[in-house]
């Protein structure tokens, strides 16, 4: 009788197995990104200079432009740190 010795596991071939490009849903978020990018920069300003003009201050409050001008500032920053992040990811599967 012939004893079997289970044979040794073979190992992962995690190149095939590797990404060659972001996701869909990663590369249209990374294309999107920067007109959104500059609709939060914009949208900035605007508050900026309505946090400077008495008459807008007057018509809205000044808590709540800068509140909106805090939440603007938040979502610029997270977008920003997102498309950067996609970019890297993108370069480092290229």
């Amino acid at each position: 009788m012939e004893s079997q010795q289970p044979s040794a596991p073979k190992p992962a071939n995690t190149e095939s197995k590797k990404p060659q490009k972001l996701s869909y849903k990663e590369q249209r978020e990374l294309d999107m990104l920067p007109e959104h990018i500059e609709r939060l920069e914009q949208r900035k300003a605007e508050l900026e200079r309505a946090l400077g003009d008495e008459e807008s201050i007057a018509q809205h409050g000044v808590v709540a432009l800068a509140e909106e001008l805090a939440n603007i500032e938040n979502e610029l920053e997270s977008s920003v740190e997102r498309y950067f992040a996609l970019e890297s990811k993108r370069e480092v599967l290229q």
